[in-house]
């Protein structure tokens, strides 16, 4: 699975805590063997562990959110599913708290 990320997500990330990006690469594991796992079945986004808390965002079209942490910090990202000559990617568009669903 490749990765891409939008100049918003590089700005939240950048004004994140050197604690808040730990949290976020270790839950990223994760994320992306799930991610490979999705793309190898045809992207069959059902195939999502639950305990990644990965869902389509309400009111947007084809922005879906994950949740790497509920309680301190409340850590989020939003993400788009892309596709190019060299095939599935993961395109990140925002990360950090609960308000990044207000621009996602």
């Amino acid at each position: 699975m490749r990765y891409e990320r939008t100049a918003s997500f590089k700005a939240d990330w950048n004004r994140l805590s050197a604690d808040e990006r730990t949290l976020v690469r270790t839950q990223l594991t994760a994320f992306n063997a799930a991610a490979d796992d999705i793309a190898s079945h045809g992207g069959d986004k059902r195939r999502w562990p639950t305990a990644l808390r990965v869902h389509d965002l309400q009111g947007t079209k084809g922005v879906w959110s994950v949740t790497f942490h509920f309680a301190g910090p409340d850590m989020r990202a939003t993400f788009e599913w892309g596709h190019d000559d060299n095939g599935p990617k993961v395109v990140w568009r925002r990360i950090g708290r609960h308000s990044v669903y207000q621009a996602p």
